[in-house]
């Protein structure tokens, strides 16, 4: 008897120290959010005057001009004829790019499945050219680009997500 109460003791802290694999989700955690795009205007692509960074990525430089990637969201123009002193000047909406490049006064991004051909030799008058359809596969985008993160659960009601981009996250639900 006197040996089955040190086992009895064990068994029972080993028990209690069981770990149901139930996650703590913190309050507050570095983590993913969704960038989403509605269908409304997926398809649309306008100039504007230059906008703050949100997924900055890729810098193309192209003559007296630097484009840059902003992930699904569009290209930043940037005046980069002084080098120290580069201005952004422009911004291009792009729902869905993820990549550029540029020849010939002609910049060549995707809109979601769709590879576009933009004009830039007048960078104040920039215009569509050409557009083909459904060139490039839909990545999956459901999940965000790193595993062991946590992040904001989709909700589709807002849209299509175009990307992620990383920033606090406030009771987050969802992790991968």
């Amino acid at each position: 008897m006197k040996q089955s109460i040190p086992i009895l003791a064990l068994l029972l802290l080993a028990l209690a120290s069981c770990n149901n694999n139930k996650r703590q989700f913190p309050q507050n955690v570095l983590g993913y959010a969704p960038i989403y795009s509605s269908d409304a205007n997926s398809n649309s692509i306008s100039v504007t005057n230059a906008a703050p960074y949100e997924n900055p990525g890729k810098i193309y430089k192209y003559g007296n001009y630097s484009f840059q990637m902003d992930n699904g969201k569009g290209i930043h123009i940037i005046n980069s004829t002084d080098p120290n002193n580069p201005q952004k000047i422009k911004f291009i909406h792009v729902a869905g790019c993820t990549d550029i490049s540029v020849k010939n006064n002609s910049l060549y991004t995707n809109n979601f499945t769709d590879l576009v051909t933009l004009s830039i030799a007048d960078v104040n008058n920039i215009t569509e050219t050409s557009r083909t359809s459904n060139v490039f596969p839909m990545v999956e985008q459901t999940l965000p680009p790193v595993a062991g993160v946590y992040f904001e659960c989709v909700d589709e009601t807002k849209g299509t997500v175009i990307g992620w981009t990383q920033k606090n996250i406030e009771n987050p639900k969802c992790y991968r």
